[in-house]
């Protein structure tokens, strides 16, 4: 059931364009919470309410839907609302834990779209856009693009399902190419992860390349693989490096809980390598010809000493 209360427009909620908002509801003497957070076991059901909040001078409707993750385990109280001029309204939602769920962190989204005027504004968009210029049509489609983001707001769902924290994480498909380091990071635990990256290249020559930790702008949900560019302007040239990723991860549900992982690649970029092998090739080349031109000549001289021999035994037997 939908619980409307006049006159509650929540001071810490954000307000859409439209002069709405849609947060998790409070509870009794509650601050306002950025997400709602559920915990439970498999099998258990879980409830918590959204609050739309109407500040305008004129009713709004709103439909709701779920996103992500486990947006298939929430039931809503009710697909549309209508919400009277400054109240709120209160919409109740359930989350079922399936039996078979694994253990850790699971997050989703509730969409809350407001239907109030778009038929009216979609028109207009339409009409500027058949008589307008081609530079004032991209206007009026980047007002719509506006009008449309504040017309929907987001509800994020965590859940936590009760059983032990893993946290696991690989790093793969390492590659260095135009300047970038190419890799891939896969969350394979049950909890959202905090990645941190450090970096070390070694050449022949010693260290080419020495980054510390930093903190990745990403969180890794469980199941999640995300592949992430590092940059590397100018790499050296005449040297044949090692470059080794290490990442560290906290998790983000559980103190003390953390994954490690590191993979490395071979960087060698020699351009006078060909031109080696180019000259390599031509010297043998030409040694062989040289071989043989010599092999030849001696063959000759072999062969006119022996016909000068064999005249002189004939000679002496010819006496």
């Amino acid at each position: 059931m939908v619980a409307a209360a006049a006159g509650a427009a929540a001071p810490g909620a954000r307000a859409a364009g439209d002069g709405w908002s849609a947060v998790p509801a409070r509870g009794d003497g509650a601050e306002g919470r950025p997400y709602a957070y559920l915990e439970g076991a498999p099998g258990t059901v879980l409830e918590d309410r959204l609050s739309v909040v109407n500040r305008a001078g004129r009713p709004l409707a709103v439909t709701l839907s779920t996103a992500d993750g486990i947006g298939d385990w929430i039931a809503l109280a009710a697909p549309r609302v209508t919400v009277p001029p400054r109240t709120r309204a209160d919409v109740p939602f359930s989350v079922t834990v399936p039996g078979g769920a694994p253990p850790g962190e699971h997050t989703a989204r509730i969409v809350v779209r407001s239907d109030t005027g778009t038929a009216s504004r979609a028109q207009k968009a339409r009409t500027q856009e058949a008589r307008a210029q081609e530079a004032r049509a991209q206007e009026a489609r980047a007002q719509q693009a506006r009008a449309q983001q504040a017309r929907t707001q987001e509800v994020r769902i965590r859940l936590r399902v009760a059983g032990p924290t893993l946290a696991a994480l690989t790093v793969e498909d390492v590659s260095i190419r135009a300047g970038e380091i190419h890799y891939t990071l896969v969350n394979r635990g049950n909890t959202v992860l905090a990645p941190r990256l450090a970096l070390r290249a070694e050449g022949l020559f010693g260290t080419v390349l020495d980054r510390t930790a930093r903190a990745l702008p990403l969180r890794l949900r469980p199941g999640q693989r995300a592949e992430l560019t590092e940059p590397w302007p100018g790499p050296p040239s005449l040297d044949s490096v090692d470059v080794r990723l290490t990442v560290t991860a906290d998790g983000r549900a559980a103190r003390g809980v953390r994954a490690e992982a590191e993979a490395s690649a071979v960087f060698a970029e020699w351009p006078w390598a060909a031109a080696g092998c180019a000259l390599a090739a031509g010297a043998a080349y030409g040694a062989a010809r040289l071989l043989r031109r010599a092999m030849g000549r001696a063959g000759r001289v072999t062969g006119r000493a022996g016909q000068t021999a064999r005249r002189d035994r004939e000679r002496d037997d010819a006496r």
